[in-house]
């Protein structure tokens, strides 16, 4: 017989996401654009015809990943042979993942008006810094003992805040990815870049 290594799927939605068309079965991703305390391994079906598929073809372990718009929430490791979220469980909320907004303004004639799309990217931008100073905030607050009703977004960041989870930030142009370089140097946290098709 022949031994192969078990395969590792970083980033996905397997497990999260079954038939497109049908919303019942996607729970890949949560309304709003900061949801740092939203949990994928909640969501993950073990009962997954994809993910039997995929381990059938040599991928043991993947990291379920939510997907969405800015601060997405918390990936997990999993191992795709079990009978419930708790026995695939391998490393629960591993990271915290953030889609970087593209700094790239589109020329396409079907594009909105420049003045629109940097209004749109100063907006979401505005959005991620004000979830940081949020976050902060809270962490100081609850350091102090003055917190008086727990929030589970900002509890969810402490772990970012203390570098003891990094970030994934999904980046792909040199600008994206030198932008949110300097945002991660800027809050002093951790990242990890995915994509990074330009990081050469």
């Amino acid at each position: 017989k022949h031994i192969y290594p078990g395969l590792i799927a970083p980033v996905t939605q397997l497990g999260l996401s079954e038939i497109e068309a049908v919303r019942s079965t996607n729970d890949r991703t949560e309304i709003g654009s900061i949801n740092p305390n939203l949990r994928a391994i909640i969501a993950y079906n073990t009962d997954s015809r994809v993910a039997t598929t995929v381990r059938s073809n040599g991928v043991l372990l993947a990291q379920i990943t939510p997907d969405g718009d800015l601060l997405r929430g918390q990936s997990s490791v999993v191992q795709l042979d079990a009978w419930s979220w708790e026995d695939a469980a391998y490393q629960t909320d591993d990271a915290m993942h953030l889609g970087w907004p593209s700094q790239q303004l589109s020329n396409s004639p079907y594009a909105p008006p420049r003045e629109e799309q940097e209004k749109r990217l100063k907006e979401r931008m505005m959005q991620i810094e004000g979830a940081m100073r949020d976050a902060k905030a809270y962490a100081h607050a609850k350091a102090a003992g003055k917190i008086i009703k727990t929030d589970l977004r900002w509890e969810a960041m402490i772990p970012v805040l203390d570098s003891t989870k990094a970030v994934w930030i999904e980046a792909n142009t040199e600008k994206d990815i030198r932008t949110a370089i300097e945002f991660s140097l800027r809050h002093k946290i951790r990242m990890v870049l995915v994509g990074g098709a330009d990081a050469w």
